[in-house]
């Protein structure tokens, strides 16, 4: 972080255990393709400087930084926030945008930590409450872009979210509820599957009829 001084944090890769500490993944970011072509400069010593830009761009793809192997730089962090602490979900990625817009990244290809998977933890509880956070932290990171292309991707990720919470809507019996989603899902990144998702809330038994003819 010295040598970089535009630098508002640093990572590195890390590796998946189980919860008896075996191996289940060598390389984590082996398995994001976005961030593996995201260009970065040489520093030396193993280190690599994302540039900001590329930074905030790769974000709108892939969370790709593992929270618990970041070294932050202290006055970055004064400047946009600590984490909100009202997200029960997406926290991480709703700190790590804000960053993204203030300055660099650093990147070590070397396992910096490792991360113990638990089937019943927090991450992997499913419910619409994921989705929820996750359209609060995108919404607001859309609000920080003006280019097309970027805000389409995340309309693509909202669309995605909003399609989550009707599929746990209908789960749940709120069916108008989750037809309600679906279409607010088409309108953000319409897709015929969204429609048809719609329809199948309202009617599912004539959409099973349809599809059985």
């Amino acid at each position: 972080l010295e040598r970089a001084p535009g630098a508002v944090l640093a990572f590195a890769d890390y590796e998946r255990i189980d919860a008896e500490g075996h191996l289940l993944e060598a390389s984590t970011l082996a398995g994001y393709p976005v961030f593996r072509e995201l260009p970065r400069r040489e520093l030396g010593g193993g280190w690599q400087l994302v540039a900001q830009r590329e930074f905030a761009r790769g974000l709108l793809f892939e969370n790709f930084i593992g929270t618990s192997g970041v070294t932050l730089r202290r006055t970055a962090l004064e400047r946009v926030g600590l984490f909100d602490e009202t997200l029960t979900y997406s926290e991480d990625r709703d700190l790590w945008f804000r960053l993204a817009h203030a300055g660099d990244a650093l990147y070590s290809g070397r396992i910096g930590h490792a991360y113990r998977v638990f089937p019943g933890s927090l991450t992997f509880r499913p419910g619409g409450r994921q989705a929820r956070n996750r359209i609060t932290v995108l919404e607001r990171e859309r609000a920080r872009w003006s280019s097309a292309a970027e805000r389409a991707q995340i309309d693509r990720l909202l669309a995605e979210n909003y399609a989550g919470l009707a599929y746990d809507q209908r789960r749940s019996g709120q069916r108008l509820r989750s037809a309600g989603s679906f279409l607010r899902a088409f309108g953000t990144a319409p897709q015929a599957r969204f429609l048809r998702a719609a329809l199948g809330s309202l009617l599912p038994g004539a959409l099973r009829a349809r599809e059985g003819g």
